[in-house]
């Protein structure tokens, strides 16, 4: 993969070339005074390259965060949560956009989670409008939005050698609340959704009282997935990943 190149210059010093190639990236050049020092550094280069560090090294030091978002969301405009997850990283974008990705420490990451907890957010543009806390799930939904980003750049595009923001902690949530709705609660419910002009309200509520799944896992529901005989549903993507059956 290495090939070490002799030339002896005019004052009649040798100097020894080292390049590295590998398909789909520019080569690798270094030069050096000693045929010691040029072994010693291909050796090197050459299990990076194996590795596929020393390319996203290079990569990492010239590509900036916000180039990294706007590729991923070019990448990923069919994404259930795009428009959540799109104002998430233009969060990130206002604080640590024009940085490269070799800047964006474990660090600087921390030094960001500690101003979304500090900050406040608005539900609306008005002057003058109420400013809210971000509650722990909601930064760690921050924190999960650039990590997402961070990865794909790790794995598929090879724009730096490791996801920086696995050594950022999350915030510890508080376990949600349980509660159940009262018989006239659950009937006043029902009667309003009767009363919609969305004839899909009324049986995707009721289907989320008896069965206790989510909003999108019914929405997305196909007529593939019910099985008539047994009386179920079966739901191939959930949120953790895992096949569920709606009894």
């Amino acid at each position: 993969m290495a090939t070490i190149r002799k030339r002896t210059q005019k004052d009649g010093l040798a100097r020894y070339t080292v390049q590295i190639r590998k398909k789909g990236h520019k080569p690798v050049v270094a030069t050096f005074g000693r045929l010691e020092d040029a072994k010693k550094w291909a050796r090197d280069a050459e299990t990076k390259v194996e590795r596929n560090v020393y390319f996203a090294e290079d990569e990492a030091t010239r590509r900036t965060l916000d180039e990294a978002v706007t590729r991923y969301l070019k990448e990923s405009a069919k994404q259930k949560d795009r428009h959540e997850r799109e104002r998430q990283l233009q969060w990130w974008r206002g604080q640590i956009g024009p940085l490269t990705l070799s800047q964006i420490t474990p660090s600087k990451l921390s030094e960001c989670k500690a101003m979304l907890v500090a900050g406040t957010y608005s539900k609306s543009d008005e002057p003058g409008a109420m400013r809210f806390s971000r509650a722990p799930a909601t930064v760690n939904r921050y924190l999960s939005a650039l990590s997402h980003v961070l990865s794909v750049a790790e794995r598929e595009w090879q724009w730096i050698s490791y996801n920086a923001m696995r050594r950022v902690s999350k915030l510890k949530e508080p376990r949600g609340r349980v509660r159940y709705l009262s018989d006239d609660e659950r009937h006043a419910l029902l009667t309003a959704c009767s009363r919609s002009k969305n004839r899909n309200l009324l049986p995707i509520v009721m289907l989320a009282l008896l069965t206790g799944a989510r909003k999108g896992e019914i929405t997305s529901l196909k007529w593939s997935q019910i099985d008539s005989k047994r009386r179920v549903a079966v739901l191939h993507e959930t949120k953790n990943g895992e096949r569920r059956v709606l009894r």
